[in-house]
């Protein structure tokens, strides 16, 4: 499943850059870039290294070099998504990917400059504490942190739901926000997912 959307609003200038010149000049130089900030996605996995069977968000994926290597870490059980703001890097995401085969694999274009409502905003800086709130609990050995955490960001969630409409109505059309929003609550059940999954406990699939 694919999920694409032209981006609009505040985040268009960003966008037609990383889609046109920015593109071209990864592109050109994309052996030293890549390279280069291969040493911090590196890192990221080998601090939270993803379980086997897990879905896993990869937000700003690019060229998708990082959210293949997810997918071989995840296995054929689980699910590397990538998103990015820029069309052209989803599509060679997605070329490349479908050229070596690996089937577990999803790059789609999500702008989420456009998440700027108070409660998109404190969704957003609640999954941003999933790593540091997991990397404590360990060091801690308290896990209990996460179950908390787990409970304070269904509540976060709830708030968003219950203030941002996500679905459109009846014939309206889906627009970026809706894929953006749609995104971020993806983003929320594989967080979710994950930190229960920590816990041992299995995650419900639908309410």
């Amino acid at each position: 499943m694919t999920r694409t959307a032209a981006s609009a609003g505040v985040n268009a200038e960003a966008t037609e850059a990383w889609d046109g010149p920015l593109y071209e000049g990864f592109v050109r130089f994309r052996d030293v870039i890549v390279s280069g900030l291969a040493v911090h996605g590196d890192e990221a996995l080998r601090l939270f290294p993803p379980q086997a069977g897990q879905r896993v968000l990869d937000v700003g994926c690019g060229f998708g070099d990082t959210t293949q290597r997810i997918a071989e870490l995840v296995g054929p059980g689980g699910q590397a998504v990538g998103v990015d703001v820029a069309p052209k890097f989803i599509d060679t995401a997605r070329r490349e990917t479908a050229e070596l085969g690996i089937p577990n694999v999803d790059p789609s274009t999500v702008d989420y400059g456009l998440l700027g409502h108070e409660r998109e905003v404190d969704l957003l800086r609640a999954l941003g504490e999933f790593p540091r709130v997991v990397s404590s609990a360990a060091e801690l050995r308290a896990p209990h942190r996460v179950a908390r955490y787990c409970e304070e960001l269904a509540g976060t969630y709830h708030r968003f739901y219950d203030t941002c409409r996500v679905l459109p109505y009846g014939d309206e059309k889906i627009t970026p926000l809706t894929v953006a929003r749609l995104a971020l609550c993806e983003a929320t059940r594989v967080v979710l997912a994950n930190g229960l999954g920590l816990l041992g406990v299995s995650a419900p699939e639908r309410m």
